[in-house]
């Protein structure tokens, strides 16, 4: 599954691990390169939010 690039919580998922945690500690390992990839994009949503929420605040200031 990890070389079918199944992410981390799909993994969970489908092992039916009680925590994302003892999957992550099982099989991290596996995927190094991935987790900075899964990081990026975490980075990447964040800032969308934040320019989201900043968008909202901008409109509710202006309205005033």
């Amino acid at each position: 599954m990890i070389q079918a690039e199944y992410p981390p919580k799909m993994l969970h998922e489908i092992m039916g691990h009680a925590s994302i945690t003892t999957t992550l500690d099982l099989y991290g390992h596996l995927y190094p390169g991935d987790m900075d990839r899964y990081a990026d994009r975490l980075d990447s949503a964040a800032h969308e939010a934040g320019k989201a929420k900043k968008a909202r605040w901008d409109r509710a200031a202006f309205r005033g």
